[in-house]
This record gives C-alpha cells, sequence and structure tokens, in this order.
C-alpha cells in the first residue's frame, strides 16, 4: 500500500503547483496567525484605556481622553485616534460619518490577512488534484492493453490520481480547518470591539443631543448636578430629566435588541455566548440602575413643586 506514495516523474505534472500552493498557503496561514494573535494580545492587555476613553468622553473630560489617544497602545484607540482627535477639536461635524469611519476601522482592524486567497485556495488545491487523476486516467487508457500480463505498469499510472486525490482532499480540509481557527480567534474579540463601539456611539449621540438640545449630557452623575444649580428652575430640570430618560429608554431597546441578534448568532456556540450575555446584562442593569434614579430625581422635584 505504502508504495503508492512514491513519487514517480508523472508526478512532477501534479506535485509542483500543490508544493508551490501549499508553501505560500502555509506562509500565509502563518503570516495571518501571529499577527491576530498580536492585535488580539493587544487588545485583551489595553482594556483599562478603552474604559478610561470612555469614561472621560462621556465625562467631557476632553484633555485626559487626548492624553489616552496619543499615549495609548491599545490597536481600536490606534485605529481611530485620528477620527477620535476630530471629534475632540470639533472638527467634526457630521456625526454619522463619525460613526461610519469608526466602524470601518474597528471592522478593518480584526479582518483576517490574506483571508481572499484562503477563500480560493481550497477550490485551487482540489482543482490541481482533479488535473492530476485526469492526467494518470489518460496515461492509463493510453497504455492499456487488454492482452498484457503485466499490470504493474497500469497500477503505477493509477497510483498517480490516488496521491493526487488524496493530498488534494488532505490539504483543503487542513486549510479549510486553519481558517477556521483563525476566525475563532476574531470571533473572541469582536464582541470586545463592538462593545467599544457601541459606547463610542453613545458618546457621539448624546453630543449630538446636546448641540440640538434634546438632552443635557452623558455623564450619569450630571443629574445630581443640575438639580443643585439653584440657577435653573425646577421645570427646566425635570424636562432635561425626561429628556435624558427618553434617551436612556432608546438606548436600552438597542442594547436589547443586539443581545438577541447575538443569542440567534451564536446559539451553536454556547461559551462564548455565556460571555457576551455576561456583558449585555451588565450593560443593561447600568442603563435600568440610571434610569431608576432619574425617575427617583423627578419625583422629588414634583414634590418640591
Amino acid at each position: 500500500m505504502l508504495q503508492i506514495l512514491k513519487m514517480g516523474t508523472l508526478d512532477l505534472f501534479w506535485g509542483i503547483p500543490f508544493f508551490f500552493l501549499s508553501v505560500l498557503a502555509m506562509t500565509y496561514f502563518l503570516d495571518s496567525l501571529f499577527k491576530l494573535y498580536a492585535v488580539t494580545g493587544k487588545i485583551a492587555t489595553n482594556k483599562k484605556d478603552r474604559n478610561l476613553l470612555s469614561y472621560h468622553l462621556k465625562s467631557g473630560n476632553m484633555s485626559d481622553a487626548r492624553k489616552i489617544i496619543t499615549s495609548s497602545k491599545d490597536p481600536m484607540i490606534l485605529s481611530s485616534g485620528s477620527i477620535l482627535n476630530s471629534y475632540i477639536q470639533n472638527r467634526f461635524k457630521d456625526v454619522d460619518t463619525l460613526r461610519n469611519e469608526i466602524k470601518d476601522n474597528l471592522d478593518g482592524l480584526l479582518k483576517i490577512p490574506h483571508e481572499g486567497f484562503f477563500n480560493y485556495f481550497c477550490g485551487v488545491i482540489l482543482l490541481v488534484a482533479y488535473a492530476g487523476t485526469l492526467l494518470s486516467f489518460f496515461f492509463l487508457l493510453n497504455n492499456f492493453d487488454i492482452n498484457t500480463n503485466d499490470f504493474s505498469e497500469l497500477f503505477k499510472y493509477m497510483a498517480v490520481g490516488i496521491k493526487s486525490s488524496i493530498f488534494g482532499v488532505a490539504a483543503s480540509a487542513l486549510m479549510s480547518t486553519g481558517h477556521a481557527w483563525l476566525e475563532k480567534i476574531t470571533e473572541k474579540t469582536s464582541f470586545v470591539r463592538e462593545e467599544f463601539y457601541r459606547n463610542l456611539v453613545e458618546v457621539f449621540n448624546s453630543s449630538l443631543a446636546e448641540v440640538h438640545g434634546n438632552n443635557f449630557g452623558s455623564d450619569t452623575n450630571s443629574k445630581d448636578v443640575l438639580i443643585k444649580q439653584s440657577i435653573e428652575s425646577k421645570v427646566d430640570q425635570m424636562k432635561k430629566l425626561t429628556k435624558r430618560k427618553s434617551y436612556l429608554t432608546i438606548v436600552l431597546k438597542k442594547v436589547k435588541d443586539g443581545l438577541k441578534q447575538k443569542a440567534n448568532e451564536y446559539e451553536h456556540k454556547p461559551k462564548l455566548m455565556h460571555e457576551i450575555t455576561e456583558r449585555f446584562t451588565q450593560k443593561i442593569s447600568q442603563i435600568s440602575k440610571e434610569s431608576s434614579e432619574i425617575d427617583q430625581q423627578i419625583q422629588k422635584l414634583e414634590d418640591a413643586i
């Protein structure tokens, strides 16, 4: 049986392109693997920078936010550093463009390198294997003699097709497995990316609402500050708190819809889904808590009027 695997001259016709494609595929795979591990590793170790940046942006502390943007080594912050700086300096007037630019940069950050090659490799390598099989049939039929008693030469031609098929299927299966592995690496970090993007969008939406007078800011402590400001009437305070409550209701609905979408997307990956559910639940709890606090403040103001 092992005699079939011995390479002969005819094997060069499919073996050379097979070897070239295999070496190229392995080179691209290792390059993609190391790059993804480097990016995801830095994202995991720089979580504090992202949290601080979101906090400073929400609280309006642009000076400290700018310091984090310029000094952080977090790939997510670095990928959108120039856009965030433009936002801080009020040079970005179109919030929709701002959101789209941030999303494109974050999506590109976890894009698998050389993915285009991986997508067509399996088809090409199977085509090479099929060509080897056709070649073996051609020589087999061309040299077939029904009157001969020596079939060793014919078996040699058959072996060419068998080898090309085995190696082609094996290479295709390995590449599919490797590609799935790379996708799994990005999946583990994709939720972190979406959470960071969602926090930035919340900041951008709050800023837009402030410009149009639709809410009074994104800082959760600003509710108490507004109530204590004697220069504003209690009626104005209630209006602003009510608008903030309406904004939180919209955000809460979007978060819940996002959780349902992720539940459908990752229903076959319970471990990852459990982690995603915990993070969404934590976010929902924070929003619900702030909404409850606003209700209490409104009730106090109503009693005081």
